[in-house]
């Protein structure tokens, strides 16, 4: 990839094309960038890379460019150049790159993880574009290459698989980071779910938030069932174990069970099978 110069060029707008790598989804915020664009002009140059024909249709002949950097100044340009007749007519300074799919994910994904703009949302689903292909031991060279803590990157993608009306409340600033990674203590979405519904509707902070979800909790200690067999004592769904995970503050009454409906199936069973003598006492 470093092998290959760039060039300068003015490309016309309808032939420029983006990627659907881009962490970058939330495209709303563009006045101020679309104001600049319409009394300046796109003053730095977006990065591309030429999209070739395939080698059986015809040999290698480019029909168009694809954004690898810069997919902002590109939609400006189009909003200013719409506003003008259309976009046929308006070209855009470019550097122009010939790259694979690799290099131009690479460049694509690092440069926008640097960027200070990204919502935290982007920030961490460009995190998780990144290692669904490259794989999970790319984490380490990820970490490096944005100079952000493998453990901020671990804990940014856990919160992604919590429902996804958390991650638009998140995305849209009406609850914080720390709600959900609160949130993701839980096992069953269903739980998730109501005490998400609950930090929203009361405006609970986080502080009060991470007791409320511990509070709610079963105490291990009034479990019938053997926790050891269970596997409660290495379970993340234990509080005692998630101490170690979400400081020391957590759950300090002996361990409680995140996982209601593991915890009643143990102690269903429990019961089911000692019913007679538990029945006698």
């Amino acid at each position: 990839m470093e092998g290959n110069a760039r060039s300068f060029m003015e490309i016309p707008l309808n032939i420029v094309v983006v990627s659907g790598n881009n962490p970058r989804k939330n495209f709303d915020n563009l006045g101020e960038m679309i104001a600049s664009v319409r009394t300046k002009g796109v003053i730095e140059p977006i990065l591309v890379r030429p999209l070739h024909t395939d080698p059986p249709t015809g040999g290698l002949e480019i029909y168009g460019y694809e954004i690898v950097a810069g997919e902002r100044r590109w939609r400006a340009a189009v909003a200013v150049a719409k506003e003008n007749g259309g976009i046929e007519n308006y070209r855009i300074p470019a550097m122009v790159q010939e790259m694979s799919d690799d290099e131009a994910f690479d460049i694509m994904t690092i440069e926008n993880l640097q960027r200070e703009d990204l919502t935290e949302l982007e920030e961490a689903r460009g995190f998780q574009i990144y290692l669904d292909r490259k794989g999970i031991d790319s984490l380490p060279d990820l970490a490096e290459r944005t100079g952000i803590d493998v453990r901020y990157i671990r804990r940014r993608i856990a919160v992604l698989d919590l429902p996804e009306e958390a991650l638009d409340a998140w995305e849209k600033g009406k609850v914080a980071y720390g709600h959900l990674e609160q949130l993701t203590r839980l096992k069953d979405p269903g739980e998730q779910k109501k005490f998400f519904r609950t930090a929203v509707d009361r405006d609970i902070p986080v502080a009060r938030f991470k007791t409320m979800i511990t509070e709610n909790a079963p105490p291990l200690k009034t479990a019938r069932f053997d926790k050891e067999t269970a596997g409660c004592n290495t379970c993340h769904n234990n509080t005692s174990i998630q101490r170690k995970l979400f400081g020391a503050d957590v759950a300090n009454t002996g361990g409680q069970c995140l996982d209601p409906a593991c915890y009643k199936k143990h102690q269903a069973a429990w019961l089911t099978a000692n019913w007679p003598a538990f029945r006698e006492k």
